[in-house]
């Protein structure tokens, strides 16, 4: 077994429905509105799994936008890092839908 991000539909009790939504999915998002309130709203980040392990890095551009050049990047990517590895709900990069942020054994 392997860990990987699922995307699935879910009951109205709020229990999955096998073989549904997108199904194993690459990567989620999430934005940075959860750790960092209206300082990070609005610019998004992706949780993957590399070899395992949980890994994290921005969408955005961070050299191209005014804005976000401003801000060490790696202290912003280990802050949300810590954020995601406790959250519960994420974002599909294909659909859309609210996804659970916790890889699930595949």
């Amino acid at each position: 077994m392997s860990k990987q991000f699922v995307c699935r539909d879910v009951d109205s009790q709020g229990n999955e429905i096998p073989d549904s939504g997108c199904g194993p999915i690459p990567h989620i998002l999430f934005d940075g509105y959860g750790f960092g309130d209206r300082q990070f709203e609005g610019v998004m980040f992706k949780a993957m799994l590399v070899d395992g392990k949980l890994v994290v890095d921005s969408v955005d551009d961070w050299d191209s936008d005014p804005y976000l050049s401003d801000f060490k990047k790696d202290k912003i990517i280990k802050r949300a890092f810590d954020f995601i590895e406790d959250y519960d709900v994420a974002t599909c990069p294909n659909c859309g839908n609210d996804v659970d942020a916790q890889p699930k054994d595949i």
